[in-house]
């Protein structure tokens, strides 16, 4: 497997440490791994040059995505693997890679610490182009910690990968390594008490605290000294070496900065400290187990996961300083305790290998792997579909068209999902119309056409030709491709057509996207086990910030969403003042915000709704500027509540909590394909046979679960 480890971090932290250490680890294992950061990172140095790299200057559009492209396609990468940094610019690349690439791997994010403060769900890859299957953290503490800031994670997108070292290069006995040079280089005898830190100086890692503490038992024990190994800010370590000299303990408290090699401090130190507030699972303490040291550490995040209290180090909480002066002195002063906690920190520490991580990891990326590359098939019938998929190898060239109503292509999307993976090394073209082709741009096609006249997309393929066309058009009679130079038509029954045609019959009583996704059963592409998550479409900072505009008067008020119309037909509509009488009723009892949405000619149908409604209403129809804008609005809404139309498809692939009232249409065929919505169906088969009380009852249903998890729903912005 060829494998890519990115990292847009100019610093040495945890995260780079542990893409190196895994790549060596995987390398052993027989995988090609190369290693991405920027030019001047110092992660270069410390890979070796052992593995392949890949330098840039910065993270941008412009010139970081074309030479990703490059570089997966000259190495053939199966796999990247990146640890995101605070500002998000490096995952919102790679999913500008995925939708401007024909040769997509697949990406694993794998992240040290708890969810960053600013940070959104799309940071993390969730919801993002397809390729994101993976989010790795380095404990459970995080899982929870991730899903309780994002609750529309999938618990199938986010795993624990514990950290992991090399034992056999961190013991103390090792041939390279030499306390005594260390003390030399300090200039105090091998029995005088030292106290180090390794770590990345910064104020999360808690530094700061344990110069303060110093003052209390560097007084305790006049001989002692505290060595501080780490790189960070100047501001930083000139306001640490400010504070040391305050004190008048300057000369006692050392600043070494970075080290490539730790093993001889870690084995020169009699106590092992790490102070920090904000961790995963830290590399330096494992590496101190793992060294035989008595540890002291903050009983943060996944470190009780790590060692035990008073049983393989001594735990303090963040933040308090005399604790951990106490703490460090209790050490110096009980040897007894020192070399009992050292010992089974050693023990803890064998549990940590980084081979058995590394076998772990493979599993991981073996899965993701796969799943990119190949669909999970469901059973085959025997003999049905081997001669089926020797004819698809030989198809260089596919054109996708869906004409019809928003809803019919939303319904779609499963379909261009599989298709875009079954024909993952094909040209692929999509014929759709002009006002709709932003909700098929996430798909990552080659191709996007919107033509409208059958005569102009005669003349744009003119000189083209293509192996197989996907017409997923219901209508018999309307078929844009019947132009066009086609080796093979598959659609659903058609009016007579020249060339080679394979139908699929239309089965009234089953959802329309898995008719669709039949299309490609009919060709020997079978239906796979689809994540939800994977059809949601993406939404631009831009889109975001538009939505955030238009809802800028919310003031606290839950968002209730209103489709009162249907772009096709008037005997799909509930009444306006049906729709009134349930938002009057909802206001009595909670602080509402009706939003309304609607198609240009239902301008008019807005008003008359708006009139009844006896609390201030936002009439946003006709005024979202594209339909990227209404996703991003449709994700911003507690509940919406809808006839059968459009939108209430793109709230359905949003995933946003809605009534849905059928009438006339078959909710088995036209219904949502999610689970978020609460269909109410008329007994009549029209729209006046629905009740107020029904729709008021679901209505209610839907609000009781948006005020027990008010704004959980996180919002689609990128992190730029």
């Amino acid at each position: 497997m060829n494998i890519l480890f990115l990292s847009d971090a100019y610093g040495l932290g945890g995260g780079q440490i542990w893409a190196s250490r895994m790549a060596d680890a995987l390398k052993k294992r027989g995988h090609n791994c190369a290693v991405g950061a920027p030019t001047q990172a110092p992660l270069h140095d410390y890979t070796g040059d052992d593995s392949m790299h890949f330098t840039y200057s910065r993270v941008d559009a412009l010139s970081f995505v074309p030479k990703l492209g490059t570089f997966v396609k000259e190495y053939d990468i199966d796999v990247i693997v990146c640890t995101p940094s605070g500002n998000g610019l490096d995952t919102w690349a790679l999913n500008e890679f995925c939708l401007s690439s024909s040769r997509i791997p697949a990406i694993v994010l794998k992240t040290g610490g708890p969810p960053h403060p600013n940070s959104s769900a799309h940071h993390y890859g969730y919801g993002l182009h397809p390729a994101f299957r993976r989010l790795l953290v380095v404990c459970k503490h995080n899982r929870r910690m991730f899903f309780h800031r994002f609750p529309e994670l999938s618990s199938r997108f986010v795993y624990v990968q514990y950290t992991g070292i090399d034992l056999d290069y961190f013991r103390e006995d090792h041939s390279d390594v030499d306390a005594a040079q260390v003390r030399d280089k300090l200039g105090i005898a091998h029995d005088v008490p030292l106290v180090v830190n390794v770590s990345r100086v910064a104020f999360l890692k808690g530094q700061a605290f344990l110069v303060q503490a110093a003052k209390s038992f560097l007084t305790e024990f006049p001989d002692a000294h505290l060595l501080i190994a780490g790189d960070g800010p100047p501001e930083a370590l000139n306001l640490l070496k400010a504070v040391a000299h305050g004190c008048g303990l300057g000369d006692r408290i050392h600043f070494w900065g970075f080290q490539s090699d730790v093993r001889s401090i870690l084995a020169a130190a009699t106590v092992f400290v790490h102070p920090s507030l904000f961790e995963g699972i830290p590399n330096a303490l494992l590496e101190a187990m793992s060294m035989r040291r008595a540890c002291v550490t903050t009983d943060v995040c996944g470190v009780p996961e790590l060692v035990g209290n008073n049983i393989d180090a001594l735990f303090v909480p963040p933040n308090d300083i005399d604790a951990l002066a106490s703490a460090i002195s209790r050490l110096l002063s009980d040897s007894e305790l020192r070399n009992s906690l050292a010992c089974n920190a050693y023990r803890r520490a064998q549990a940590f290998s980084i081979h058995d991580r590394a076998r772990e990891f493979e599993t991981h990326l073996t899965q993701v792997a796969a799943s990119a590359t190949w669909l999970s098939w469901r059973a085959r019938r025997p003999g049905s579909v081997s001669p089926r998929r020797k004819g698809l190898a030989r198809v260089k060239s596919v054109i996708i068209t869906q004409s019809e109503g928003m809803g019919d292509q939303i319904q779609a999307y499963p379909f261009l999902h599989l298709s875009r993976i079954a024909f993952r090394r094909q040209h692929i073209t999509l014929l759709v119309p002009y006002e709709r082709r932003r909700i098929f741009e996430h798909f990552g096609f080659d191709e996007i056409v919107s033509i409208q006249k059958n005569e102009d997309v005669k003349r744009y393929f003119e000189d083209r030709s293509f192996d197989i066309a996907f017409d997923l058009n219901l209508r018999p009679n309307l078929n844009p491709t019947k132009d066009l130079n086609v080796r093979r038509l598959v659609s659903f029954p058609k009016e007579a057509y020249p060339g080679l045609h394979t139908t699929y019959r239309v089965y009234w009583d089953i959802p329309l996207w898995r008719q669709f996704v039949g299309l490609l059963r009919s060709v020997g592409v079978f239906e796979p086990i689809i994540p939800w998550r994977l059809i949601r479409p993406y939404i631009s900072e831009a889109e975001c910030h538009v939505a955030d505009s238009l809802l800028e008067r919310m003031d606290g008020r839950f968002i209730v969403g209103v489709s009162p119309g249907g772009f096709s037909t008037p005997d799909k509509h509930w009444g306006v003042e049906n729709f009134a009488a349930v938002l009057n009723e909802l206001a009595r009892e909670l602080s509402i915000l009706p939003v309304l949405f609607g198609h240009y000619r239902e301008v008019s149908l807005t008003w008359k709704l708006e009139e009844r409604i006896a609390v201030p209403t936002l009439n946003l129809s006709n005024r979202c500027p594209n339909l990227g804008v209404l996703f991003a609005l449709l994700d911003r809404v507690d509940f919406h509540i809808t006839n059968d139309n459009g939108v209430m498809h793109l709230a359905d692939v949003m995933d946003t909590p809605q009534v849905a009232l059928f009438g006339p249409t078959d909710h088995r065929f036209f219904g949502p394909m999610g689970r978020s919505s609460l269909l109410v169906i008329s007994p009549t088969g029209k729209m006046a046979g629905i009740e107020f009380n029904d729709v008021l009852r679901a209505c209610r249903r839907c609000l009781r679960q948006s005020v027990s998890q008010r704004r959980s729903r996180r919002r689609f912005s990128l992190q730029r």
